[in-house]
């Protein structure tokens, strides 16, 4: 890296509402446009808030089996539920062949099953596992298979495939920002520019294709969904499911499947924007600052033995996201967290509401001013670095051998696992 006024700073970027759309007019005009030719009979402010609650079910959605909308906003799956729970057109229930009796149940038992992954996801690992025993069981009544072949039948019916394609085009057609002559400035200043998002990693990627920045950003891009990938992670949630769906009730007495819960709960640590996740990031933008996706593909780059002190500046629109965990991972003067305060979670947590040491270093309320302070004002003296290695999620190998999950009799590898997790202190807070 050439010497410069930000050398060896690292520069990091969320993409959604931050790179991408920071304003939250283009998301809205997308959602908006495409359900009014969905034409749910509802308004425009009543169907774009049914929409956003219906994403809010995603989870329950991709526990059935299907498309998660958090993640994938088009998909046929989100737009069926969203027309089997929120449609006040007749005729065009009627031409969906949705039930008169269908949609207040649907919408109820999506919430009731959302509510109960949420409770998997937040609290003691042992209330965790409680809510996935139950979650589990719920899965299997009548009343959910029926819920899933209706939401199948819809999502096939050309409308609906109609509107999903209608929805890509939409947000094919909203402008993208040009942030290369921005990252092409922080090279010029010594400053090593990367993303670090949430979501699926195919997703995230097309989105640093469509702003143009694949080549600037080529080894860069840390996701949550790259980072949680553990080799041996399917393995270990088939044999939770079987040893829950063998067990019963009783599950939840099993000390074997509370140890393997209580290692996947620390792995859901690294799913979304949390300390560890962030943790996990640093010690690997330690291990290759240019190149910190490289060292992902290898355990060991989480056992920093010579920590160098490192300047680190996250740039997200997210509080609780971008700016909270690093707080409470770093401490609020130890790096540098940069929030844009705009669109779409702009309203929430205004900097009066929080306390002083709990605010970000940096707050703007517009794209702009936040890149004029990134290629003209920003010091590497403003960036406090980062002197000791962050405490870390330990990362282990599930597997060795998954053939073996199905043996009789405790093989050897899940034995060597049990005793490795042993010693992990288990969390009594979420995620």
């Amino acid at each position: 890296m050439p010497d410069g006024p930000l050398s060896g700073v690292v520069i990091a970027f969320d993409i959604d509402n931050t790179l991408l759309d920071p304003t939250g007019e283009g998301y809205r005009r997308t959602v908006t446009d495409t359900l009014a030719q969905i034409d749910l009979g509802l308004s425009p402010a009543q169907a774009f808030a049914a929409f956003e609650e219906s994403r809010a079910n995603g989870d329950a959605l991709e526990r059935l089996g299907f498309a998660n909308p958090i993640h994938d906003r088009a998909h046929p799956d989100g737009l069926a539920a969203l027309c089997l729970t929120t449609c006040a057109n007749r005729s065009f229930v009627t031409e969906l062949r949705i039930g008169t009796d269908e949609s207040e149940p649907a919408a109820a038992l999506l919430s009731e099953l959302a509510e109960l992954h949420r409770r998997t996801r937040g609290g003691p690992v042992d209330s965790r596992l409680a809510a996935e025993i139950e979650l589990r069981g719920r899965l299997r009544e009548d009343g959910v298979a029926r819920l899933r072949n209706v939401i199948q039948r819809l999502a096939a019916h050309a409308k609906v495939a109609a509107w999903s394609e209608a929805y890509r085009e939409a947000a094919k057609r909203q402008p993208v920002p040009d942030h290369r002559p921005l990252f092409e400035r922080l090279e010029q200043r010594g400053a090593t520019p990367i993303v670090i998002t949430e979501g699926r990693t195919t997703i995230q990627r097309a989105k640093v294709e469509r702003l143009g920045l694949t080549d600037i950003l080529e080894g860069r891009v840390l996701i949550t969904e790259t980072v949680a990938h553990v080799p041996g992670r399917a393995e270990l949630d088939h044999r939770i499911r079987s040893m829950i769906d063998k067990y019963g009730g009783d599950a939840h007495t099993n000390d074997q499947l509370l140890s393997l819960w209580t290692y996947r709960c620390l792995m859901n640590e690294w799913s979304r924007k949390t300390p560890a996740f962030y943790a996990t990031c640093l010690h690997a933008i330690q291990c290759h600052m240019n190149r910190p996706e490289a060292a992902l593909a290898d355990s060991l780059y989480l056992l920093a033995e010579n920590w160098l002190p490192l300047r680190f500046v996250m740039i997200g629109d997210r509080y609780d996201s971008d700016v909270e965990p690093l707080i409470d991972l770093l401490g609020r003067d130890t790096g540098m967290t940069v929030r844009l305060q705009a669109g779409k979670y702009g309203h929430r947590h205004p900097l009066d509401d929080l306390p002083v040491d709990r605010r970000p270093r940096k707050t703007f309320t517009e794209w702009d001013a936040l890149a004029q302070f990134l290629t003209d004002e920003l010091s590497m003296e403003q960036v406090v670095p980062i002197t000791s290695p962050p405490e870390i999620v330990p990362r282990l190998e599930v597997f060795e051998d998954p053939v073996a999950l199905d043996r009789q009799g405790g093989p050897q590898d899940v034995r060597r696992f049990m005793r490795a997790i042993a010693t992990i202190p288990r969390p009594s807070q979420g995620d």
